[in-house]
């Protein structure tokens, strides 16, 4: 990253620091790889427990009373109501709810996180050098 951000040009002697917008890319690219990966290990790790869940049937550990009771669950499941989330009777519970679950707030929130993880992660003046 450093070569990277201190390259000039070819043939040229490095500087340092004299691009610093190339650490927005390196820092793009970890963050981006490593979801990947974690996606990746995630992903084949749930693939590998579904298969193995498969081949012994699915319901290895449980006794047929507990099936017969997980069948039931599920059709009970099926034709249950799907329950909705109220506001409160205050006024300031309403006012609350209608904020949170206001979809420009959700996208507000994520963007003061993004900022924040930027202003985390920016260099500031009088910083001391890393040995």
């Amino acid at each position: 990253a450093y070569r990277a951000i201190d390259g000039v040009g070819p043939d040229v002697a490095p500087q340092k620091n004299h691009r610093p917008l190339m650490m927005i890319y390196f820092i793009a690219f970890t963050v981006v790889t490593s979801f990947f990966v974690l996606k990746l290990f995630v992903g084949a790790v749930i693939y590998s427990f579904n298969m193995v869940g498969l081949r012994l049937g699915g319901l290895l550990w449980l006794t047929e009373e507990q099936q017969l009771w997980l069948g039931l669950q599920t059709i009970i499941a099926k034709y249950r109501p799907a329950t909705r989330m109220l506001p409160a009777n205050s006024a300031v519970s309403r006012c609350m709810f209608r904020l949170a679950t206001w979809t420009v707030f959700e996208v507000f929130v994520s963007a003061v996180i993004l900022i924040n993880v930027s202003a985390l992660a920016a260099v500031h003046y009088g910083q001391p050098e890393l040995q």
